[in-house]
């Protein structure tokens, strides 16, 4: 039965163990190379247990077949040609993490880039630890490895919550538990998806950042998002002149704007854990304008105020 794992919390170190250089293989020497191959059937060189259903052994890169739920999609040449460099100098330092397929095949789950660089470096033999795990487990230790890392630009670890979600049916604050993340980020992680696809790619390419992107959605006015995107582009404009810019659009329809509202806005949001806007249309009257980008932030709205 496949251990079950909480946020990020507790660290990669607890799921997948170390190595240290003298137990992780380099390339073939001369030693290796007359020593026979062990059968596909018995791949380990070296196999221990290193945890309660884990088991340590060394493998050919040949038989470890790609996560098909691999948050990852971006990997940069240079970086991997850096870490090919390393892994020739000094190993793999930490093994990778697999399923058994059966039939001499394991299943990535995380440790893509490791693998990728390894192969490029010409390894025989990589290091893995072989545990048990749901197609769930797999796509959230696969998540878990890249947040951890920082290994996932702002719309890959959007969309790999949000396939976590909606494979597996998970609130907002499921997977907020799961990756040891507050609701809140999780929401505004989220939102980014319902931005434009150029401006999600500006933002997977690192043209503009998350947080211009965030800017960007509060402008309600399309033909005023793509010229202050432009902008932006083009550098002509900063994070907090856009904010200001889009801050002005927002309020030009309030007659009234009492300095206390702001306050009450912020302590409300942090209250109910949403964006609310007091709007007032005159001296005495107005709305009260909640937020919700989601069912689950409906259904969490409705249970808070009632």
């Amino acid at each position: 039965m496949a251990k079950q794992f909480g946020g990020l919390g507790r660290g990669l170190g607890s799921l997948i163990p170390q190595m240290t250089p003298a137990h992780a293989p380099t390339q073939s020497s001369p030693a290796a190379t007359e020593s026979p191959a062990p059968a596909i059937e018995q791949p380990n060189i070296l196999e221990s247990v290193v945890d309660e259903g884990l088991r340590l052994i060394h493998i050919s890169p040949s038989q470890i077949v790609p996560n098909p739920r691999q948050p990852r999609r971006e990997f940069a040449p240079e970086e991997l040609s850096d870490l090919a460099d390393s892994i020739k100098e000094h190993g793999v330092l930490q093994p990778l993490t697999v399923t058994d397929k059966g039939n001499g095949q394991y299943e990535l789950i995380a440790g893509e880039r490791r693998l990728r660089a390894s192969t490029m470096a010409g390894l025989e033999k990589v290091p893995v630890v072989v545990r048990e795990a749901t197609d769930r487990e797999k796509l959230e230790l696969a998540i878990i490895e890249n947040v951890q890392r920082s290994d996932l630009n702002p719309v890959e670890e959007a969309l790999a919550y949000k396939a976590l979600m909606e494979d597996f049916g998970l609130s907002q604050d499921d997977m907020a538990q799961r990756v040891g993340k507050s609701r809140p980020f999780i929401t505004n992680a989220l939102r980014l998806l319902d931005l434009p696809n150029d401006i999600l790619d500006a933002i997977k390419d690192g043209k503009i950042s998350k947080s211009a992107g965030r800017t960007l959605l509060q402008e309600g006015n399309v033909a005023r998002q793509r010229d202050l995107f432009e902008r932006m582009l083009k550098g002509g404009v900063s994070i907090r002149e856009a904010e200001r810019t889009v801050r002005a659009h927002v309020r030009q329809p309030h007659l009234f704007r009492d300095p206390n509202l702001e306050a009450i806005e912020r302590e409300l949001r942090e209250k109910i854990g949403t964006k609310v806007e007091i709007k007032m249309t005159t001296q005495a009257s107005g709305q009260v304008v909640i937020h919700f980008y989601s069912k689950d932030d409906l259904k969490a709205l409705i249970e808070h105020l009632t």
